[in-house]
């Protein structure tokens, strides 16, 4: 259904504006905007504080204006056992991540659901910095590393990839 009840608008405004860095903006307003507002404004106030955040089907709240900075690593494996034992590696180094880095927000391997060989990384951190500083000279990276670039070295995978900057206008 594509509309939205009047609570669950003041609910989303109430979450965009809490996790927004200025929420308040010198804006000029119509005259109509503001007794409009003013209307509604009653009916809001017995409800702020009463929302909860958006949810996913699995009950995990949803997040706006995190800004992380992300990696898309894509790797093209040669054959299925390649990519198999490299995730394998890949998997313990994101387990030691998820109990040693606080600031590494989601790690999580993809295999394309056209090609069996082609995978994405993707990553998400609090910042750059984090990335090249903590994460890079962590145990777990320096263990994996060499591993995946015996790999590339010897055409068994060939990794691609960018990195971005999130906007922070959508959600997590």
């Amino acid at each position: 259904k594509a509309t939205v009840s009047v609570l669950n608008w003041f609910c989303i405004e109430e979450h965009r504006m809490m996790q927004s860095v200025n929420p308040i903006a010198q804006v000029h307003v119509p005259l109509w905007l503001a007794l409009a507002t003013s209307l509604l404004a009653g009916y809001a106030l017995g409800h702020l504080g009463k929302c909860t955040a958006p949810v996913t089907t699995v009950g995990r709240a949803k997040k706006r204006g995190e800004k992380a900075f992300v990696l898309a690593v894509e790797l093209q494996f040669k054959d299925e056992e390649t990519a198999a034992q490299l995730i394998k590696d890949w998997t313990k180094a994101a387990d030691w991540c998820y109990v040693n880095e606080p600031f590494l927000y989601h790690y999580e391997a993809n295999k394309s659901d056209k090609d069996p060989l082609k995978y994405v990384i993707y990553e998400r951190y609090n910042s750059k910095e984090d990335y090249l500083g903590a994460h890079k000279s962590s145990a777990a990276f320096n263990e994996f590393r060499p591993k995946m670039k015996a790999l590339q070295d010897s055409g068994a995978v060939v990794v691609s990839g960018n990195s971005y900057n999130e906007l922070g206008v959508g959600f997590v």
